[in-house]
């Protein structure tokens, strides 16, 4: 086989890599379109998560922030901060979960 014959060859072998590279890039890029649009969705439909439980509690006038710092501080581990908040009698179990339907957006 001459010197086209090789070139031609490698071209051929060569062209299998390019698809596959760009099929590549159009998965990555397919992929990191689902995420925004995932990470949008969330966004949208639960808005609120994003307030932390003793942020709402003292919106809501239920603590003050001194309190929330005692009960950061009282906190124990694996505790949910609600939890150690009704543990120490800053809050009854109702404004709790009061608490936990605004951050999860369960209320109107």
């Amino acid at each position: 086989m001459g010197g086209h014959g090789r070139m031609y060859l490698r071209g051929c072998l060569f062209l299998p890599v390019i698809y596959a590279v760009f099929s590549i890039w159009e998965v990555e890029e397919g992929i990191q379109r689902a995420a925004v649009e995932v990470r949008e969705r969330i966004e949208q439909y639960m808005p609120a998560i994003h307030h932390r439980i003793g942020e709402i509690m003292v919106s809501q006038g239920f603590i003050t922030q001194n309190q929330l710092e005692e009960a950061l501080e009282a906190q124990q581990e694996g505790e949910r901060l609600g939890e150690t908040m009704v543990r120490l009698g800053f809050v009854g179990r109702t404004q709790r979960d009061e608490s936990v339907d605004i951050q999860t957006g369960k209320t109107t």
